[in-house]
């Protein structure tokens, strides 16, 4: 794999992560 891509895939996954992060503060917000 490229340095090009394997950057990109790092960018996706740290995003991801924060997204799903913030879904879960989310969820708990709205049980609590």
């Amino acid at each position: 794999m490229e340095k090009e891509e394997l950057k990109i895939l790092e960018e996706l996954r740290r995003i991801l992560n924060s997204k799903n992060e913030a879904i879960v503060i989310l969820n708990n917000y709205f049980k609590g």
